[in-house]
């Protein structure tokens, strides 16, 4: 299954909520598209259409349609695609095809993956040739070509509901199913566990690398439901109903109001906050929201993979043109002091401009800003390129801009000196300060669902400094 692809970003200060939907439309993609039992049984029992609702708490934000079709070669085709609209007038579409052939082993002999948010515009064909792959990325209106030698095949594509079928299972086991990620232009792995089992069929949930997300399906292995960071769902619909989107606010200055007033913020060393909850109706929504939160730690031990965070993807063009052409680049990082030069060099090249999120690294240097999901997926691509392990982090950070409060934020943390550090290049922060407090999934979705209401706010209870 097709997992861990990242939309470009929102009209937000942040790329995290569309990029959660996003994992939850992909990993339906799958799903919804294989219930049956033996592969071969599976694939020809998915010919047709179907549609679906995407939900976001109590609205309905978008829609998904399903198509599942024979070439006249006798190649199986799976498409999907995908339309939503998170709390702005910035929709954003994705389609995916897979195109597997019908002469064993079945490999998968075409593959396409599109985005498209406002002017951008992105897009990666895969054509077998022989034993490998010809992949034409396309970010804006530049190509690049490249060649991947993957593995994958319609038996991989159907690997759950082959475990499924087969035998008898127990809550707890769990299974590995490869996933051609085309984001990440790579084969990955993906673990899913059965939770639950009843006459009336099976829950079973996948470790997402944005949220765990819990998928619902039938006795005949067909899915119901999926549902990720317990406030966003996917259920099957008609084509009317799946059509009929609420009406989207244009929410373009979301914060969370703080009192009281922080002094020389840059000094802080370590923050906690109180979180102050009013008139919130969605009980849901509240029970994620946290009593606390405080400053961000980078944990060591859970980050030690670097493998995951190194290497170019649809996303952090390391190898394109611009991006090896760059003058001032520096052509090593060994140190802490080197790290502060990248930093620097990042926030150099865009001019920050609020509500002007591009989604692209590669169109964001053309246009020469950006948010702060631009910096930080410019920061991300330039370390990879330098070979350095780097990845953005989402949560809130510290303004004040004439009143305090806590903005929706992403910087990076990067792998230099034999440890993570964090970093923000927006803000050119090397290390970045105390008041950047992460958020995981939950918590992010609710907080900034409540923030949209203005029904949330921060009583900072203690505050340290250098």
């Amino acid at each position: 299954m097709q997992l861990g692809h990242i939309i470009l970003n929102t009209t937000f200060k942040k790329i995290w909520l569309a990029a959660l939907i996003t994992a939850l439309v992909v990993l339906a993609i799958f799903f919804f598209a294989n219930p049956a039992s033996k592969w071969e049984i599976i694939a020809n029992n998915l010919l047709g259409e179907k549609w679906y609702q995407i939900r976001m708490g109590g609205n309905q934000i978008g829609y998904m349609h399903n198509t599942v079709a024979r070439t006249q070669d006798g190649d199986w085709q799976f498409e999907s695609t995908s339309y939503f609209n998170v709390l702005s007038n910035n929709p954003v579409t994705t389609s995916k095809t897979l195109i597997f052939s019908q002469s064993f082993p079945h490999i998968i002999s075409y593959a396409n993956f599109r985005t498209i948010q406002g002017s951008t515009d992105n897009e990666i064909k895969a054509l077998r040739a022989e034993n490998t792959y010809n992949v034409s990325i396309r970010r804006g209106q530049e190509i690049t070509q490249e060649e991947y030698d993957w593995q994958f095949d319609l038996r991989d594509y159907l690997t759950v509901e082959m475990w499924l079928h087969s035998q008898s299972r127990n809550n707890g086991e769990t299974v590995v199913s490869r996933s051609l990620d085309l984001e990440k232009l790579r084969v990955t792995n993906r673990k899913f566990q059965l939770v639950s089992k009843s006459e009336e069929g099976y829950v079973i949930q996948s470790a997402s690398p944005i949220s765990p997300t819990k998928i619902f399906l039938n006795s005949d292995l067909q899915t119901e439901k999926l549902e990720m960071a317990g406030i966003f769902q996917i259920e099957a619909s008609d084509i009317k109903a799946a059509k009929s989107l609420a009406n989207i606010t244009n929410k373009s200055d979301l914060h969370i109001p703080v009192k009281p007033r922080l002094l020389n913020p840059s000094q802080i060393t370590q923050i906690n906050l109180q979180t102050k909850i009013n008139e919130l109706d969605d009980k849901k929504i509240k029970t994620f929201i946290p009593d606390t939160l405080s400053s961000y730690q980078v944990d060591q031990e859970k980050t030690v993979n670097k493998d995951s965070f190194l290497g170019e993807t649809l996303r952090y063009p390391i190898n394109h043109p611009k991006i090896r052409k760059l003058s001032g680049l520096p052509s090593k990082i060994s140190t802490k002091k080197d790290l502060d030069k990248l930093v620097a060099y990042t926030n150099s090249l865009l001019s920050y401009r609020t509500n002007y999120a591009v989604g692209s690294v590669v169109t964001a240097l053309e246009r020469g800003y950006g948010e702060c999901t631009d910096f930080a997926d410019l920061f991300t691509t330039l370390a990879r390129s330098l070979g350095l392990a780097a990845r953005p982090v989402y949560g809130i950070a510290y303004r004040d801009g004439g009143r305090p409060k806590f903005m929706f934020h992403a910087w990076n943390e990067v792998h230099v000196e034999n440890q993570w550090i964090s970093v923000d290049a927006t803000w050119n922060q090397s290390p970045a300060d105390s008041t950047h407090i992460s958020l995981n999934d939950n918590e992010y979705a609710a907080i900034l669902l409540a923030s949209t209401t203005k029904s949330v706010e921060f009583e900072v209870t203690s505050v340290s400094y250098d």
